[in-house]
């Protein structure tokens, strides 16, 4: 490949990030890492780039709806490459600068402690993950601290709305936290005992609603892409837990159908036995709950 267009086409790539860099800057002036929460060390934990005749799309986010970029700059060398030099050229040494860019700014909000960074062209897809792992251990040391207030202070440190969302985030961040599924649902547990006894309402309902969501994450993300000869039955059991949790506390018409359907899943293809109980004893009132949503016009569930 040729050596000044491979170069053009990198510069290109790196000329946008910047521009994604400087803007984030201009939306957090003088911000730090913690300085608007107490167990926020960064934003950005996800960057996908697509590359295309003469246009290199940047995606900050990773949400199936999002069809526009955050930006597109224009790159009109890349209708001279093919996918093979893309490949074998480009990637390894996009890979390699944007490592160095993550790890320059460990000690801004930039970053999050990791990153997902996914780089597509043509038919070639391929995602790298990258980690900070002092960041990680800081962080990691930041929620057992705030943990503890919560549970054994009995404190409630989770001061708005906001600070619930990455509270939760971070909660159920297998990779950060390193709970078992089974600590992890006696935990839940334990921080909606407290929440209820110091009679916060607001948390309390914060808190639920955020756990569902990510519960909701963790089950399209992860669970349901593991073949049913993969998963533990920890893995099933916080499955079928999220189901109960839906069940128990969403306001929602949508988290009942979707718990009804993954307490039927686990009970059929993962032969949970606490799933099946659950259905037996309950499935009139649920259908009826069903029924009763349908007749709302809901789509066929």
């Amino acid at each position: 490949m040729d050596k000044t267009l491979k170069e053009k086409i990198i510069k290109a790539t790196f000329e946008g990030l910047n521009k994604i860099i400087e803007k984030e800057y201009e939306h957090h002036p003088n911000e730090k890492p913690y300085s608007c929460s107490a167990i926020q060390e960064g934003y950005n934990d996800y960057l996908r780039i697509i590359f295309k005749k003469e246009e290199i799309n940047y995606f900050r986010h990773n949400f199936n709806w999002i069809t526009k970029s955050d930006l597109k700059i224009v790159c009109e060398e890349l209708n001279e490459i093919k996918k093979d030099d893309f490949e074998q050229e480009i990637v390894p040494e996009i890979k390699a600068k944007f490592e160095d860019l993550f790890l320059k700014y460990e000690d801004s909000f930039l970053f999050r402690y990791k990153i997902l960074l996914i780089l597509e062209f043509d038919t070639y897809s391929n995602e790298f993950y990258f980690e900070n792992k002092e960041r990680k251990e800081d962080l990691k040391s930041k929620m057992d601290e705030y943990i503890k207030e919560i549970i054994l202070e009995k404190n409630n440190p989770i001061k708005d709305h906001r600070e619930c969302y990455i509270f939760c985030r971070n909660l159920l961040d297998f990779n950060l936290m390193g709970y078992s599924e089974k600590h992890l649902t006696e935990l839940i547990e334990k921080i909606l005992q407290v929440l209820s006894s110091i009679k916060n309402e607001k948390a309390e309902n914060d808190f639920k609603y955020n756990i569902i969501f990510f519960l909701e994450n963790w089950t399209k993300n992860i669970f349901l892409k593991l073949k049913p000869k993969e998963v533990t039955e920890e893995q099933i059991d916080l499955y079928v837990y999220k189901s109960l949790f839906q069940l128990k506390y969403s306001k929602y018409k949508d988290d009942i159908i979707y718990a009804y359907e993954d307490l039927t899943n686990a009970s059929d293809i993962y032969h949970s036995q606490k799933a099946k109980q659950y259905l037996e004893k309950e499935r009139a009132t649920l259908e009826d709950k069903l029924i009763y949503y349908r007749n709302e016009n809901l789509e066929e569930f």
